[in-house]
Order: C-alpha cells, then sequence, then structure tokens
C-alpha cells in the first residue's frame, strides 16, 4: 500500500505542470505564465484571477491583462480559468482526495464553487468526470 501510495503521489506530480523545465515568452507576459505555474508546481496557493496575478507581480490587473493579450493574442483569465482546468483534471484522475480537498487545493472558496466551474468548463460535473476519467484507457 505504501509504494502504490507513492506511486500515485508520483503520477500526479507528473501531471501537474513542470515550470522548471517549461519556457516562458519574454516580459510581464512570461513572468505571468511563470507565476501561475509556479504555484502548481510549488504547490502553492495556485494564482486564481487576473486581480490575484496582478497582486503576485505587482502590476494593475489592466496592464497584466494587456500585456498578456498582446503577447499570447489570448485573454489572462481564459489562460488563467485553463491552468486552473488542467490541474482539476489532473487532481481528479490521480488522486483520490474528495471534491471538496481538490476544491480546497485549487483556491476554490467551497466545493460546489469548484463544481460549477469544472462543469462550466468541461460539461460534467467533477465526479462524473472522474468516473469516466478513470474507466477511459490511458492515451497513448
Amino acid at each position: 500500500l505504501v509504494d502504490f501510495l507513492r506511486c500515485l503521489d508520483e503520477l500526479v506530480d507528473c501531471a501537474l505542470a513542470d515550470a522548471s523545465t517549461a519556457t516562458f515568452p519574454p516580459g510581464l507576459a512570461g513572468r505571468i505564465q511563470r507565476a501561475v505555474a509556479d504555484g502548481y508546481q510549488m504547490r502553492q496557493r495556485p494564482v486564481v484571477g487576473v486581480a490575484d496575478c496582478a497582486k503576485r507581480l505587482g502590476y494593475s490587473p489592466s496592464r497584466c491583462s494587456a500585456s498578456f493579450r498582446a503577447a499570447t493574442g489570448e485573454p489572462l483569465k481564459t489562460w488563467i480559468d485553463a491552468r486552473r482546468v488542467e490541474q482539476a483534471e489532473a487532481l481528479l484522475r490521480f488522486s483520490d482526495e474528495s471534491l471538496a480537498d481538490i476544491a480546497g487545493t485549487l483556491a476554490f472558496p467551497d466545493g460546489n464553487a469548484f463544481s460549477r466551474f469544472f462543469h462550466r468548463h468541461r460539461g460534467l460535473p467533477p465526479g462524473r468526470w472522474r468516473r469516466q476519467a478513470r474507466r477511459a484507457p490511458p492515451k497513448a
């Protein structure tokens, strides 16, 4: 059982974004991407929105949003939400944490907020998504 849990923990670590080997664009957009990735990699409180990201970097939300969009062509909120969904999927697939614990890990105020967010982005409640993901064969 201990070996299984150790292996499971390694799978979760592999599934999470690896900020140490990722390449980021120069400038503020790259700093934003690194701040978000580092929050997940270091298992710190993740960046949950544009205002949170701006506060961490010492810029205004509008400056962060404009710089990010200019560099990537994508709205910053959309990009941050996509990273949260990716992290949620990894935790749902590879861990046995409860939905409430996953909500806390991803800095949602409660399990209901997490469920609404995940359902909006993936079209299924997180519990159902987890069951389907675990039944599906692994992608090669």
